[in-house]
Formats: structure tokens, C-alpha cells, sequence
């Protein structure tokens, strides 16, 4: 079985690097547009389900998935993005003019317990891992999960045995794909950040 984690398309607050967080903020254009590509990547596998963060620009990018992989829709809370409370909204200049010796602890500490409502990212990863754990333990088929940027991180440093200090050390870009092998509760990462179908020339009319 394989599980196809991808995160949502782009929003304005992505290109602009204002941080989200569990604000509702939808799709922009260039992320309906990586959307749709990313759907006709995904309709030439074998997917039997998605799972998906309910908050709204995961939900659209799964809602264009939709129109092209006709299967059945799980929304789960635990999918949803890192809680960053007070933080939500602020580009990060804007964070650490206002609670910089805060940020950079929690930045740099996992384990970091900042207040103001700020998840710290030992515990996404728990919960990030927990969930993924227990759809691959549920299905039998090929699943997408879609969720989001700290989220896909932290998950894939459990994965790959990488310190949660390191998660920025490889990209996770909005719409790309990454692939895990499941046997058994054993899991292979084959594929991290496809953005292949991206790059390419849009298909012709």
C-alpha cells in the first residue's frame, strides 16, 4: 500500500510567508492552478481514498481532487496544520519584533512551551505521526493524505529518523507530492516533494 502525502496548493499568505496556522484562508490562483495539476498526477494511480485537514485551503485542493478521483472523502482534525495562536497572521518579522526571545526558543527547542497558544513541535509530531500511523494501520488501499507544510515536516523527520531541529532542511512545497511505501507498519519513503507535474508545460487544450 502507498500513501501519498501532498500538501495543500498555494494561498496568498504562503507568497507572502505570513503564517496560517488553523486560519481559514483559501486557494489563490496559482493554487487552484497547482491544484488541478496536482489531481491529474494523482488520477494515474490507483487511489482509493483521501484524507484531508479540514481547514479551507486543504479542503479546496481536495475539492478539485475530487473532480478527478472520484472516491471517498475523510476529514480529520488531527490533520489540521500546527497550532500557532497569538502567532497566527504575522509574517515572521512581524513575530519576533514582538515575541522574538519566544519564537527563537520555540524554533530551536521541540520541546519549547512558549504559552500564547503556540503547539510546540514535539507535540505536532506526535500527533501528525499518530494519525498517519493509524490510516495506514485502517486501509489496505492507496490513500492521499492532504495537509500542510510544519505538519508534512515533522511527520516526515519521525520517518526518516531526522531531529526535529533539522526540518528545514528539506523542502515541502505547496501542492508537491511525497510517496511512502506501507508493509505492515513498516514504512519507506520512495518519494519526497515531486513537484514534477508543477514544472511541466500545462497540458493542451
Amino acid at each position: 500500500m502507498k500513501m501519498y502525502i501532498v500538501r495543500h496548493g498555494q494561498t496568498a499568505w504562503n507568497k507572502i510567508q505570513r503564517w496560517q496556522g488553523n486560519q481559514e484562508v483559501p486557494l489563490d490562483a496559482i493554487g487552484m492552478e497547482q491544484s488541478h495539476r496536482l489531481a491529474e498526477k494523482l488520477s494515474l494511480q490507483p487511489i482509493s481514498k483521501i484524507y484531508s485537514s479540514p481547514l479551507q485551503r486543504a479542503v479546496m485542493s481536495t475539492s478539485i481532487m475530487c473532480e478527478k478521483i472520484n472516491v471517498d472523502i475523510v476529514y480529520r482534525q488531527e490533520l489540521r496544520e500546527v497550532y500557532l495562536g497569538e502567532w497566527e497572521g504575522f509574517t515572521t518579522q512581524e513575530i519576533i519584533e514582538k515575541h522574538g526571545s519566544l519564537f527563537d526558543e520555540w524554533n530551536k527547542n521541540p520541546l519549547a512551551q512558549v504559552g500564547l497558544g503556540v503547539e510546540n513541535l514535539f507535540d505536532l509530531q506526535s500527533r501528525a505521526f499518530r494519525e498517519f500511523y493509524k490510516i495506514a494501520a485502517h486501509e489496505t488501499g492507496d490513500c492521499v493524505i492532504v495537509a500542510h507544510g510544519t505538519w508534512t515536516r515533522c511527520l516526515f523527520c519521525k520517518l526518516l529518523s531526522i531531529p526535529l531541529e533539522s526540518r528545514m532542511n528539506f523542502e515541502i512545497s505547496n501542492a508537491g507530492i511525497s510517496v511512502i511505501d506501507c508493509d505492515n507498519q513498516h514504512f519507506t519513503v520512495t518519494t519526497l516533494n515531486d513537484i514534477s507535474h508543477l514544472v511541466s508545460p500545462p497540458p493542451a487544450i
